[in-house]
């Protein structure tokens, strides 16, 4: 059910979280943010959420593609060098519900960036209008009851109210995570392709969110 007094902005918002699912059915000074996205763990791999203060990170609502390391977003798909990313912008319009639904366009509000490479594909989002808790509350909603989707009980921390996810289908396995960091609702996903497990989305997921957390990071959040 909608929310009742819902601005057209945070019902669009919405719409675009379901947008990202349909797939799986068919500063000043800031404070040290921990690694950098290409740091490692020790020695044992790419930074991953748990090596993040996560609830202590914030993220700006405002164009971020190109501040992305390519390295991350390779490392997300697999591949030898990253993709060009496709920019989404407050105000552009966007086919909601996927190709071939019939549903029309309307105009997204949110920062997004897509890159691609075959069927592996990774996907940041920053919502323009700040997080509220009802809006919050609502989105990592519209995550959890996506068809085809089962909540990651386990998954570390991606902010306040922050929400995991992984979504079967005979694309195969998408991964997407979501949380408040300071004000700002930032989300990420990654689309694995056909023939590669679960298990190896979901931990690409993980340092692919992370690198890109690292990277948005420019002011530190209040502690709680």
């Amino acid at each position: 059910m909608p929310l009742p007094h819902r601005s057209a902005a945070a019902g669009a918002v919405v719409a675009l979280v379901l947008l990202l699912l349909a797939g799986c059915t068919g500063s000043s000074d800031p404070e040290p943010a921990g690694p950098s996205p290409d740091a490692t763990a020790g020695s044992t791999g790419p930074v991953t959420l748990a090596d993040l203060p996560v609830r202590r990170m914030a993220v700006a609502r405002a164009p971020f593609c190109s501040v992305v390391p390519g390295s991350v977003v390779a490392a997300a798909l697999d591949v030898a060098e990253a993709p060009a990313a496709r920019e989404d912008t407050d105000g552009d319009r966007i086919r909601l519900g996927g190709r071939g639904t019939g549903t029309g366009r309307d105009v997204a509000h949110e920062h997004g960036c897509t890159w691609r490479s075959g069927e592996a594909e990774a996907r940041a989002w920053v919502a323009v209008p700040p997080a509220s808790r009802a809006l919050a509350a609502e989105l990592a909603g519209s995550l959890r009851d996506a068809p085809g989707c089962t909540e990651l009980t386990d998954a570390p921390s991606y902010g306040a109210r922050s929400v995991g996810v992984a979504c079967e289908s005979s694309r195969g396995t998408r991964v997407v995570r979501a949380g408040v960091l300071g004000d700002a609702w930032l989300g990420c996903s990654l689309d694995g392709g056909r023939g590669v497990a679960a298990e190896e989305v979901e931990r690409r997921s993980d340092a692919w969110c992370a690198g890109l957390l690292v990277a948005l990071d420019g002011t530190s959040a209040p502690t709680d």
